[in-house]
């Protein structure tokens, strides 16, 4: 971000012994970890400081430290730009100002300069040329990104001065004036807690507040992660060497930052088994890849039982182990049930492969020597231990065999949905079908997944088989618990009409106990059963869109027509 002042010489008499790779902590002292990456006084109405770092608040705390350096009524900038929008900081008299714009404003405004600076026989020319008006606005716009800079400036300029001023009405200002006039808008915000934070930064850190350091060293809400960790790499490389071994100064530390900042600890703290367990945590927290046991001392490493511990509890760390322990059956056990990546050189070791298998990991095959990657033993392993049907190699997912296994492990109460999309995902892979619904099976294929659960009839549909092969099927399973309420329907009715077999209809709608022998009347609670089935049915296959669920309304409405708008 590029500071300047009002007036700009103001900068120039503060500034004027800094260079190009200066580090600000030696120019300016306190937690000001990064350098001047330019700086400009050779024009005396554009003279400014570019300094590394993107951290909103060290740039803040800057500008303060400027001011702070004279007397004289100064006015001190910061412009910036992002992807989005674009803006400037300003401090006078010790208030922080923020001015915000949105790019698509700002594109706006960039079109209007060119505009305002075309003549407009250059347009007139390009319709002349055949260009259709959609083909001209495109043109301007390519025009406009000329004014892209004198837009962005122009604003922020304005705005600064608008601080120096005192003037708050911006439209006062000739590019403000523009972009209110093309009904665009602004953000102005103050921001009274920018002093006290900013000010933070210009003093050195007090290791003995506990409060102070959770907040010098926590990520700041404007912060990057990657600039949270340069700055605090700034931070730890001036570190007084009297406390890189103080415990409680890195109990306090690690958990706002990860392991990482290990590297600046001394060697009684990296031997500490608490602070280690400290930095895991903070690994997690924060999203960095483990690494507490890279900066573990020597003899930590002797110490098996902690060792099982943090490979339990972060199998990460195995890649921070000494080469020697790499190849450790007992440890490699441990991080290769957790799903860690085999190592190919104990690829071939069949009992540490099962482990890894075990795993459940889907991506268990990619590591496997190739010789085992047909093996129905290792499959079933994997498998049963939640494996994914995806991660099996295509010669698995052929075998007979290898389905049945994954049916009878699978667990169909994952979804709340009775069918679920996962099963339903294998079936076509195993089948090599496009559409499980429209598949044709034999009632072989059916009874052996059947003998396997019974939860198998969720997965069916009526016309996966014929009306016969359905008739001779539920003699031997029953339908009833898991078959879908259309499946049933459809087969209950279907078999009465077609082939007189009232027997699953009946299972379904057992008649009331009813005071009568009447023929007629038991007909006709029959028939209204019928007809409720239909109806029912007829929903259940309803595509939901929203004229059907219209047309739907209607029906209802004319079937219980008492029940009013409750249908």
């Amino acid at each position: 971000m590029l500071i300047s002042t009002i007036p700009p010489k103001s900068l120039e008499e503060i500034c004027n012994q800094w260079k190009q790779g200066d580090g600000l902590q030696e120019l300016v002292g306190g937690q000001l970890f990064s350098a001047v990456e330019s700086i400009g006084f050779d024009d005396p109405d554009d003279i400014y400081l570019s300094t590394s770092t993107s951290i909103v608040l060290e740039d803040c705390a800057l500008m303060l430290w400027i001011q702070q350096q004279t007397d004289e009524p100064m006015t001190v900038g910061c412009q910036w730009a992002g992807d989005y929008q674009c803006g400037a900081f300003a401090l006078a008299n010790g208030v922080f100002k923020e001015f915000t714009v949105s790019t698509e404003a700002l594109m706006d405004l960039q079109k209007a300069l060119l505009l305002e600076n075309t003549d407009t026989s250059e347009i007139d020319e390009l319709r002349e040329q055949g260009n259709s008006d959609e083909e001209i606005d495109e043109i301007l716009w390519e025009w406009s990104d000329d004014y892209r800079v004198e837009a962005r400036d122009g604003l922020q300029i304005a705005f600064l001065r608008s601080v120096h001023d005192g003037n708050s009405n911006l439209t006062d200002y000739a590019y403000f004036k523009m972009l209110s006039d093309l009904g665009c808008e602004w953000q102005i915000n103050d921001l009274p807690d920018m002093p006290e934070s900013a000010g933070r930064l210009l003093k050195p850190i007090d290791y003995d507040d506990p409060e102070y350091i959770d907040s010098i060293f926590g990520q700041q809400s404007d912060e990057f992660w990657k600039l949270h960790r340069d700055r605090i790499h700034g931070i730890l490389s001036n570190l007084p060497e009297e406390l890189k071994d103080r415990k409680d100064l890195w109990k306090q530390i690690i958990p706002n930052v990860a392991a990482w900042v290990l590297e600046y600890a001394g060697p009684a703290v990296r031997s500490d088994k608490d602070i280690l367990r400290l930095a895991m945590e903070a690994d997690k927290t924060h999203g960095y890849a483990p690494s507490a046991l890279e900066y573990a001392t020597e003899g930590l490493f002797e110490d098996r039982e902690f060792l099982k511990e943090v490979l339990t509890q972060q199998k990460g760390e195995y890649y921070n182990l000494p080469e020697t322990l790499k190849t450790d059956r007992e440890l490699l056990k441990i991080v290769l049930k957790q799903g860690l990546s085999l190592p190919e050189e104990v690829s071939t070791d069949r009992e540490l492969v099962e482990t890894y298998a075990a795993s459940g990991d889907r991506f268990v095959y990619n590591h496997i020597p190739d010789d085992l990657a047909s093996d129905p033993e290792l499959a079933k392993i994997y498998i049963s231990h939640g494996g994914d049907w995806f991660g099996l190699p295509g010669t698995l997912k052929a075998s007979h065999d290898t389905l049945i296994n994954y049916l009878s492990h699978y667990d169909f109460d994952q979804d709340d949905d009775r069918q679920p999309f996962d099963l339903e995902r294998a079936l076509e892979n195993h089948l090599q079908l496009d559409d499980w619904d429209s598949a044709t099976l034999t009632p072989d294929f059916v009874r052996a997944y059947l003998d396997v659960t019974p939860r198998f009839f969720c997965m069916l549909r009526y016309d996966h088989l014929t009306l016969d092969e359905w008739h001779q099927l539920i003699k031997q399973y029953s339908p009833l618990v898991y078959g879908s309420r259309a499946l049933l329907l459809k087969l209950a009715l279907t078999l009465r009409s077609e082939l007189n077999d009232s027997t699953l209809f009946d299972q379904l709608n057992e008649l009331p106990d009813i005071d009568t022998e009447d023929p007629q009347t038991i007909e006709a609670i029959q028939q209204a059963k019928t007809s409720m089935m239909e109806l029912e049915l007829e929903v259940l296959e309803m595509e939901k869109t929203p004229e059907n669920l219209e047309a739907l309304g209607s029906m209802l409405k004319d079937a219980f027509p008492d029940l009013g708008e409750s249908t």
